[in-house]
């Protein structure tokens, strides 16, 4: 676990990040989003001796890259006091009008009541989780493909990236859009409406299934090394199951039910994926 030159870790104790979870209102304090990380305001973590929330705040991946220059400390502070979330006079569950039944749609097939929305090669891949309040918790897996993980998201935090991942989130008529993308284009994207759930327009997951798969905004298709479509799923309504969509091989590492299973810790996942 890395440190900084005060032996403080990287890692965050939960009391903390829910601290700060619920003084934001569930989202990054300047523009309102979900995916969120922990970010030390001032002093900066390279040189704070603790972890503390009254000196910390919560931003997105996109304004913690413009933290700095554009978003400076005092405007951070500011922020702090009124975040995005709070000072329009709603919580994101308010926002987003989710209930804990809500549906997930991914490459067109509708699933409800189900833990793990899909599986590949026996890794899960996405699934939503939800608070005590109900709010949906989003969990997405992205490898390259030597196996190694881009983008770890859990439970609606961002624990691990790289530099060449990036993030867009804005709001449609259809509901509230993020995209993450990597050099060669978009990974995921997807959008969250009080109407239609959390719908998955895209993935791509590479190096699986002895090929790839693609989901579109209505099929998830399996392709082979070459590229060809091998296989199609589209139009299905899955609702009860341990996992909605399973593709490849049942897992190396069992976990037990799919509840549990949904629930892994991030070091174990990312031993699944590497």
């Amino acid at each position: 676990m890395s440190r900084n030159k005060f032996g403080l870790p990287r890692y965050i104790d939960a009391r903390t990040r829910r601290l700060l979870r619920q003084e934001s209102g569930f989202g990054c304090v300047v523009c309102g989003s979900l995916l969120i990380t922990y970010e030390h305001i001032d002093p900066e973590f390279h040189d704070a001796k603790s972890h503390d929330p009254s000196k910390m705040t919560v931003l997105c991946m996109n304004c913690q890259r413009r933290k700095g220059a554009a978003l400076s400390a005092d405007y951070l502070f500011e922020r702090k006091k009124k975040p995005f979330c709070i000072e329009r006079g709603y919580s994101s569950e308010e926002l987003y009008g989710l209930r804990d039944d809500f549906k997930v749609y991914v490459g067109g097939n509708l699933i409800t009541n189900t833990v793990e929305a899909l599986r590949v090669d026996g890794i899960p891949r996405l699934w939503f989780n939800s608070d005590s309040a109900g709010r949906p918790l989003l969990n997405f897996v992205f490898s390259s493909h030597d196996k190694k993980i881009i983008l770890l998201i859990k439970d609606n935090e961002v624990r691990a990236s790289t530099d060449n991942i990036d993030f867009n989130y804005f709001s449609t008529r259809r509901g509230e859009m993020y995209e993450i993308y990597n050099e060669t284009g978009i990974v995921l994207k997807f959008r969250i409406s009080a109407d239609e759930g959390v719908v998955v327009e895209r993935a791509e997951i590479p190096d699986c299934c002895r090929g790839a798969l693609s989901i579109g905004e209505s099929s998830v298709s399996i392709l082979d090394s070459n590229g060809s479509t091998v296989g199609k799923i589209s139009g299905s309504s899955i609702t009860r199951a341990g996992v909605g969509i399973n593709i490849g091989k049942w897992p190396v590492h069992y976990f037990g039910d799919a509840a549990r299973l949904a629930k892994t810790d991030e070091s174990k996942l990312v031993s699944l994926v590497q």
